[in-house]
């Protein structure tokens, strides 16, 4: 079984065959889109972290190159170690379109004999300086009193910030003091070269634009993050470039605060510098869910479907199917999670010894709150507790009382008692659990059959919850039952298995 999903391949001639989120025509639309704008265009791409951006932009990348579009890669974060940003992102601009010069007629020299000379006055506390002068240049205007206070904050003068720009020792001492017309005229020739290359790009390319696609650009640390947009947006706004920025807006507003202040207002910013603002649809989850299941080959571990002690699969994999397929789960957590669920079932002997329900209600609360998980399983939380905060969650309200929020509530009950016998505690003396109040009502019927009137006749009469939660209980009173007697019935060895693979060694990191 392959447990852990491969990244997901792109093959050049179909970027969509492996596709499990559904993206292409998503990707049809915009690409449709890019053919009919006036450029210069600034798109952004927003999605919550691990809902697939990246993914998303690669495959998009691919199909433009497809279409015939001259396409520019940058990730971001792979450049965050370096001090200026405009040198990362010319670097790479000047790598992709050498590729694409295979006659010779982009003169590329003209942007080259520019270069040297702008990287060295954006060096350091240039930067600010340089980005308004760009600013200016460009002719980019804005009433916003937030970009204002964006602009004091940057220097309080030309002046004054040329003296704070020559006196800084940290520039190469070949680099003479500017007068404010010379920074000017550099930036101005950067732009002039950059302009007219992107125009012989463009008609060598049937009118198509240059495409600078950004990536990870929120995960950056705060100052290179903003440098890096105020630079893409003021150097490199000529005609015939479209920049395409992939970012979880939520975060980068963040760090654009960060710079300016707690008050700032990041989203007004943000539409100074980008023209059209993508919300990339929200996957359906659960199909996402069957397909990796299936390409990753554990569906085969939900096959055997009877009933044995440590419960059904077929219980198992439709509650994972609903708490893991819910909205607020990421596409990256539900990858996490059936990594964890892999490593978890593959390490059992045989199908017949897997704990279904117990590996299903772990995993399934270890990707929704892990610290609950944490402390559920060291038995420092009531199943109550456990119950109270997992469906206080955004977006899990309403299962609560559901056919699956009631499994998972009744499998809860029967996990805390195998975890708090283990550490030496007697549940049925805990009267604030769960598991304390199911038990009298169970332990108050003959039989256990509260479908007849009995259950109606208890002094106080369950509710319609409690009636499902019970329901539940009874189909698995034979794991209950082991629970109580101290029979092992799958929590606290699949603890043990999952506590084996650390979050870094089984894919949590970025």
């Amino acid at each position: 079984m392959k447990i852990k999903p491969d990244d997901i391949e792109i093959p050049c001639d179909d970027p969509f065959r492996h596709d499990l989120l559904d993206r292409k025509q998503t990707i049809l639309t915009l690409t449709n889109l890019l053919h009919n704008l006036e450029t210069p265009y600034t798109m952004s791409i927003d999605a919550s972290w691990g809902n697939g951006k990246t993914t998303f932009l690669n495959m998009w990348k691919q199909h433009l190159k497809n279409e015939g579009f001259p396409v520019v890669g940058f990730s971001a974060w792979d450049t965050d170690f370096a001090e200026n940003p405009l040198i990362a992102l010319t670097s790479e601009l000047l790598n992709t379109l050498k590729s694409l010069d295979d006659n010779g007629d982009l003169e590329l020299n003209a942007i080259e004999e520019t270069l040297p000379r702008i990287h060295k006055i954006t060096l350091t506390k240039a930067i600010p300086w340089m980005i308004s002068l760009a600013g200016v240049i460009g002719g980019i205007q804005s009433n916003d009193p937030s970009v204002a206070l964006m602009g004091n904050s940057l220097a309080d003068g030309v002046a004054g910030t040329m003296e704070e720009v020559t006196r800084n020792e940290s520039l190469d001492d070949s680099l003479e003091p500017l007068t404010y017309i010379e920074a000017k005229k550099e930036i101005n020739s950067f732009r002039n070269a950059l302009r007219n290359t992107a125009k012989k790009l463009s008609m060598k390319h049937h009118g198509k634009p240059l495409i600078i696609a950004i990536d990870e650009l929120d995960r950056c640390r705060p100052s290179y993050a903003v440098e890096l947009l105020e630079i893409a947006k003021h150097f490199f706004s000529v005609d015939n470039i479209v920049f395409v920025l992939a970012i979880d807006k939520s975060q980068l507003s963040h760090a654009i605060r960060a710079i300016y202040g707690s008050n700032f207002d990041a989203i007004g910013y943000l539409r100074r510098f980008i023209d059209l603002d993508f919300r990339l649809p929200i996957p359906e989850r659960k199909t996402f869910m069957t397909q990796l299941m299936e390409q990753t080959g554990l569906l085969r571990f939900f096959e055997y479907s009877d009933y044995f002690l440590w419960g059904y699969s077929g219980d198992a994999r439709r509650i994972l199917g609903t708490f893991l397929g819910s909205p607020t789960v990421s596409i990256r957590q539900i990858q996490q999670a059936l990594h964890h669920l892999g490593l978890s079932l593959a390490s059992f002997e045989s199908s017949a010894k897997v704990p279904y329900a117990a590996t299903a209600v772990l995993v399934i609360l270890k990707t929704l709150d892990p610290e609950t998980y944490r402390q559920f399983t060291q038995s420092n939380m009531t199943d109550r507790e456990v119950v109270d905060i997992l469906f206080g969650l955004p977006g899990f309200q309403n299962l609560k009382s559901t056919k699956d929020g009631t499994l998972l509530e009744a499998l809860l009950v029967i996990g805390y008692c195998e975890f708090a016998i283990e550490q030496g505690r007697h549940p049925l003396l805990e009267t604030q659990s769960l598991f304390y109040h199911y038990w009298n009502i169970i332990d108050s019927l003959p039989n256990f059959e509260f479908d007849s009137t009995a259950i109606d006749e208890l002094s106080t009469p369950p509710t319609t919850h409690e009636r499902m939660v019970l329901g539940h209980l009874k189909t698995y009173f034979g794991m209950l039952d082991a629970a109580r007697s101290r029979r092992h019935v799958g929590f606290n060895v699949t603890v043990q298995r999952l506590e084996l693979f650390s979050d870094d060694l089984s894919g949590n990191g970025h």
